[in-house]
């Protein structure tokens, strides 16, 4: 498969060098998750919520980190309400 410059962007996407700050994520689970999955995870701050559900929030380095994290979840049976994104770079 030849790949022309113009797709090269699509199958970069979600890669930072290595002078970009990570991303910031946000992501809600239908479980109740206590302190010692936060390394497995990442390395998101865990925090307890009314109804049972947890919010992971934290910087993540690039997609790959973001899908690991994802699949980690999935791969526990643990259901996911919804993922966040806030971008660390400056709008000036």
């Amino acid at each position: 498969m030849v790949m022309c410059a113009h797709h090269t962007g699509f199958y970069r996407a979600g890669v930072r060098s290595a002078d970009e700050p990570a991303t910031r994520y946000a992501i809600r689970v239908a479980a109740r998750l206590d302190d010692h999955w936060a390394e497995w995870l990442g390395g998101l701050t865990l925090t307890a919520e009314s109804g049972g559900t947890t919010l992971l929030v934290g910087a993540l380095p690039d997609q790959a980190a973001l899908h690991g994290v994802l699949s980690r979840l999935r791969d526990s049976g643990i259901p996911l309400i919804s993922v966040t994104t806030e971008d660390t770079r400056s709008t000036s």
